[in-house]
């Protein structure tokens, strides 16, 4: 199962006010500075659970090296009510 959800704060977020909260805290500019790619490349573009989570499912599905028995399916949760909804039935796949 992959599950994934709405309303997430990472999706409002960007590396430039993380980066600049984390200097503010008083982790040294060097630290800060090895962390900028890695989150430029996890916040920065555009996040859709929507659409992440079926991705990922495809991404597992057809990987060589899962298994084809396996069924995989990908779920939301919405953060603020904990209602869940199947976005990627695996029976279906």
């Amino acid at each position: 199962m992959v599950a994934g959800h709405e309303d997430c704060g990472f999706t409002h977020a960007s590396s430039a006010v993380l980066l600049e909260r984390m200097f503010r805290r008083g982790i040294s500019e060097e630290a800060v500075e090895t962390m900028r790619g890695p989150l430029e490349t996890y916040l920065d573009p555009p996040i859709n659970p929507e659409q992440t989570v079926p991705d990922v499912v495809e991404v597992l599905r057809t990987h060589p090296d899962f298994p084809r028995d396996v069924l995989i399916h990908g779920l939301l949760m919405h953060a603020g009510s904990g209602k869940t909804r199947l976005v990627a039935d695996g029976a279906r796949g």
